[in-house]
């Protein structure tokens, strides 16, 4: 992949520096240590959590590598919070672990101990003209990956528990991503970054990749239309927040390609 410039990186201390950062700016960043006094960050671990929630029964998905989700016939699954611990924290994984990701927890009919979270994390009002918001959880074994995707929301991404590593290009290098529509709203790669098969996909090296790495108490932001990569280097628990317009008027990838490439 090609080398592009590293993104801009705030101390604790800097709060107001990167939300005039994530406001003025089209290219990612992070706040160091920005919410390492949330009670999330301070008091969350993986055996506290199953005893607030081991009987939730929830649908996840039938493997942790999103490539099989997206471009093969994995299917989700129904099992307890408790049993979902068990099969990520197993010292011995295996091939193809189920994940606990893109939980919507402020959905109108949440349970109010799942919409309790939200209490223990402060994600920072960096766009509050963008009323709409959606909070999403994200709960990995080592090795969980995403496909390379872009999302048409800005985008504030908290590490609580343990590590994850980002792989992010600019929305223009989509045609080196060789991304496809999966959905209405998603748009994915098939490209497997850490072995690209270079005879289907020729341009993949263009690619202006940056990598980052999140630890407990970091944020990232991610502009609308940035593609990323997810990878869980350890077991780890995120959050985002998706600030939406709200409605219809959120733009969609392909008609933002279409804008794009009419006006070319």
């Amino acid at each position: 992949m090609a080398s592009q410039t590293e993104i801009a990186e705030f101390s604790p201390v800097e709060g107001a520096a990167f939300a005039q950062q994530c406001k003025a700016s089209l290219v990612p960043s992070i706040w160091r240590g920005g919410g390492s006094n949330w009670l999330a960050v301070r008091e969350w671990t993986f055996e506290k959590l199953r005893l607030r929630f081991g009987d939730q029964q929830m649908r996840v998905r039938g493997s942790d590598q999103a490539l099989d989700v997206f471009f093969g016939s994995v299917v989700e699954r129904e099992m307890s919070f408790s049993d979902y611990l068990d099969a990520i924290l197993e010292p011995k994984q295996a091939a193809h672990r189920p994940y606990l990701g893109n939980f919507l927890v402020n959905h109108p009919l949440m349970v109010p101990q799942v919409l309790g979270l939200l209490a223990e994390v402060e994600f920072p009002d960096i766009f509050p003209e963008l009323a709409s918001r959606q909070f999403r959880i994200w709960v990995a074994g080592a090795g969980q990956r995403s496909t390379i995707h872009n999302d048409n929301y800005e985008n504030l991404n908290a590490q609580i528990i343990g590590l994850k590593t980002f792989l992010l290009f600019p929305p223009e290098d989509y045609a080196c991503l060789y991304a496809q529509q999966v959905n209405e709203s998603l748009w994915s790669s098939p490209v497997n970054a850490d072995q690209p098969d270079l005879i289907q996909h020729p341009r993949f090296p263009q690619a202006r990749g940056m990598r980052c790495t999140l630890h407990p108490g970091d944020l990232l932001h991610l502009p609308k239309f940035w593609w990323h990569q997810a990878t869980s280097e350890t077991a780890a628990i995120n959050i985002n927040v998706w600030h939406l317009l709200g409605g219809d008027r959120d733009e969609t990838w392909d008609a933002r390609l279409a804008r794009t490439t009419a006006a070319v």
